[in-house]
């Protein structure tokens, strides 16, 4: 009625919605529907043609929107199920029938960050033989918000804030080796694959930064760093020691010494090693703070260097 009183003609209506750019996916076919073909422009009154109009784009907008509630959701979804194979992957390392790495595939592309990530985690607690306690020490998680941030053609990025508790037991000893537990904001970078299915990127968060879960340390690692003389190889075991690589230095001492080493001094580098391992299993498990971690390390690395001058003295 307000076009109708203010004279405004059908040509303006279709010039003033092709000057919308913003608009035009919108209104994308709009002259196909309501200019070339005659039951649309003939024979009609305006104010026909105009009702005619704005069902079409309400319509169309109504589509629109559905499509965009429908594409939030599968988005959602996929962060969600992800958490969910994430946990049950841990909760299965280790154990009867071994845990098939490829049910990741169906959410991460292994080859990209947030894939790497969890093989690796799954690598590491394979090597030392822990096993996720869900029963005894509660382990558990849970996504207590999310929401998609952004959306792009090819993709998209969910906030979440969640709540993780993992509490690793050795498999053989049930002791436990390693606790994390947070709450913390994480940021889901999903992409588009060729065949336009949906996969997560990258998983962006923060992490207890006092933990230092053991490392596998291979004969590589050590091989490299053996250098001929027991002056440049005393070097290199302070190198380490300086850089804080103290489960790197004991497996470098024990190979450059295994040659010349004695029983007493074998033993007490076994002894040294045990006490590392405890130490490190202690902050793990949160029951010791980082202070008195620090400073039994500082004693361990002066018995290393001891020991060292006992063997070729």
């Amino acid at each position: 009625m307000y076009l109708q009183r203010n004279k405004i003609s059908y040509q303006a209506i279709c010039d003033h919605i092709n000057s919308k750019q913003s608009d035009f996916k919108l209104f994308k076919d709009f002259f196909t529907r309501f200019r070339s073909k005659e039951n649309y422009y003939k024979g009609r009154s305006k104010a026909e043609k105009l009702t005619r109009i704005h069902q079409y784009t309400k319509d169309f907008r109504s589509k629109n929107e559905n499509e965009e509630e429908h594409l939030e959701k599968q988005l959602l979804t996929l962060v969600v199920e992800a958490n969910v194979e994430e946990f049950y992957a841990y909760a299965n390392i280790n154990k009867h029938p071994p845990y098939d790495e490829e049910r990741l595939n169906l959410f991460f592309s292994t080859n990209n960050p947030a894939g790497l990530v969890i093989k690796n985690n799954l690598r590491h607690k394979k090597h030392f033989n822990w096993v996720l306690s869900t029963k005894d020490h509660g382990s558990d998680y849970k996504i207590l918000a999310i929401e998609v941030s952004n959306k792009f053609s090819e993709y998209a990025t969910i906030e979440t804030n969640e709540y993780w508790k993992l509490c690793w037991i050795n498999k053989e000893t049930k002791t436990l080796q390693f606790v994390y537990d947070s709450i913390n904001k994480q940021t889901y970078l999903v992409a588009r694959n060729k065949e336009g299915s949906w996969y997560i990127k990258d998983n962006i968060y923060s992490s207890n930064l006092d933990k230092r879960r053991p490392k596998y340390i291979s004969d590589e690692n050590v091989v490299d760093r053996i250098e001929k003389g027991e002056r440049a190889n005393l070097s290199a075991l302070k190198n380490l020691l300086e850089s804080n690589e103290l489960g790197l230095a004991i497996a470098f001492m024990k190979r450059t010494t295994e040659q010349t080493i004695q029983k007493p001094e074998s033993n007490a580098l076994k002894d040294i090693s045990a006490e590392y391992q405890e130490n490190l299993r202690l902050l793990n498990i949160n029951n010791r703070s980082t202070e008195i971690f620090n400073k039994t390390n500082a004693t361990l690395k002066y018995d290393i260097l001891k020991l060292w001058d006992r063997i070729f003295k």
